[in-house]
């Protein structure tokens, strides 16, 4: 909401039985050239309802009003920022949301930490420049760090976390280091994270092997803003000497931004094996050493085949730089190398195995894709009922161009047969 002219911003319940608008939140006025955090409670009384968002002309034409990242939640909340109207709101209570992302299912170790109580064994670093601070609750740079801590799901739940408010200067750190790993124990690394706001920087996660200089080896990353919301992160660790983990954030241009991380935990083994399966999930990202390619085989009746690869790719100015797992060169990824002799609308296909869907219900396919280079073709993506094999039916979901320098999310509705298979 920046410029002199701006009028008002509101959101507005609508109950359907009877009938009634009530505002639940407006704000007026000028507010800046910078995007704010806004909350608003609802309580509809059980009835079914609507919400409108609805911008008012101000005095003159200069000002405009924008709007991202709509989000509902089932848990309390104020009226946010404190500026906004009405100043009070009666709230409702729900029952925390389960993630629906799939939990790591093992014993507990002494390395896991979930901050309801302290650091457990983590501790600061001190050669960084600030440190981590452990909070509940609405926290941060206008609020842009979890309403939630992500064990509990309340605003009672404790977390870590960081906001560029608490130094002054881009590129200063803060590092939180585990006690000191010796077991030689492959390992799951698995934890949640939150980075939201416009000048989010960096997220990092190192492995420093005993002996080793510096701050080690860098095994995961994320830049930039995530979205308002906790998203889990594995990684694999093959430790062949003692060894810390240690997580570093980096701060970016400006204090709009914050980073959290809440429930570590660092069972053995590996990380697909702790990941809860039913006979209709399925969840590969290309890292397991045993079957990267995770039971998808190349098809026959093509031209050329996908490659497995880390880090960039053979052609200048196309492909990723590092994968999407990890974020670091050293995580994989498949891709099609177009260069000679290689042809326009040659192909290249992978298929999945057929799973089993007794019920028939319907399922959805999620996954990350990078397109980028000034002869980008078409990324296909196929859904096929059993009998429908060897035939392709028409694609399910459809990219072509470049698309970027960055992965992009996608997710594809698979329809109801009782045997099918995906396709790319």
């Amino acid at each position: 909401m920046k410029g002199s002219g701006i009028g008002t911003l509101s959101v507005i319940m609508f109950t359907t039985h009877s009938n009634t608008s009530t505002t639940l939140w407006s704000l007026s006025g000028n507010q800046q050239d910078q995007w704010l955090f806004a909350t608003a409670p609802i309580n509809s009384h059980s009835e079914r309802y609507q919400l409108r968002i609805k911008g008012t002309v101000g005095s003159n034409y200069l000002g405009d009003i924008a709007i991202d990242d709509i989000n509902f939640k089932p848990s309390t909340c104020t009226i946010n920022p404190l500026n906004a109207n009405p100043a009070t709101q009666t709230t409702t209570t729900f029952s925390p949301a389960a993630s629906t992302t799939s939990a790591i299912t093992s014993a507990p170790t002494i390395y896991d930490c979930n901050f309801e109580r302290d650091y457990c064994k983590w501790q600061q670093a001190v050669d960084d420049i600030f440190n981590w601070t452990r909070t509940q609750g609405p926290s941060g740079t206008q609020s842009a760090g979890p309403i939630n801590d992500h064990t509990l799901g309340t605003g009672q739940g404790w977390y870590i976390f960081i906001a560029p408010s608490h130094t002054s200067h881009p590129d200063d750190m803060a590092r939180l280091m585990s006690p000191q790993i010796t077991d030689n124990t492959p390992r799951c690394l698995s934890f949640y994270y939150h980075m939201f706001g416009a000048s989010v920087n960096l997220l990092n996660v190192y492995m420093k092997s005993s002996g080793q200089s510096g701050i080690g080896s860098l095994i995961w990353q994320r830049q930039g803003t995530q979205g308002a919301s906790w998203l889990h992160a594995m990684v694999q660790v093959t430790p062949t000497v003692a060894y810390q983990i240690i997580f570093e954030y980096v701060r970016g241009t400006s204090y709009s931004g914050d980073i959290a991380v809440d429930d570590i935990a660092f069972p053995t083994g590996s990380c697909m094996a702790l990941v809860p399966t039913t006979a209709l999930s399925f969840t590969c990202d290309f890292e397991s050493t045993s079957g990267q390619l995770c039971g998808f085989i190349q098809d026959k009746t093509d031209v050329f085949d996908w490659t497995l690869n880390s880090g960039g790719t053979s052609t200048a100015g196309t492909g990723p730089f590092a994968d999407h797992t990890y974020g670091t060169l050293a995580g994989h990824y498949l891709y099609t190398e177009s260069s000679l002799p290689q042809h326009k609308n040659d192909t290249a296909r992978i298929i999945s195995k057929v799973f089993d869907n007794p019920d028939a219900h319907q399922h959805c396919l999620h996954f990350f894709y990078h397109m980028r280079g000034s002869g980008i073709g078409t990324l296909n993506v196929y859904t096929m009922a059993q009998n429908q094999l060897p035939q392709l039916p028409s694609p399910a979901w459809t990219r072509s161009a470049d698309q970027g320098n960055e992965w992009k999310q996608a997710e594809v509705t698979i329809h109801s047969h009782q045997q099918f298979s995906g396709g790319f």
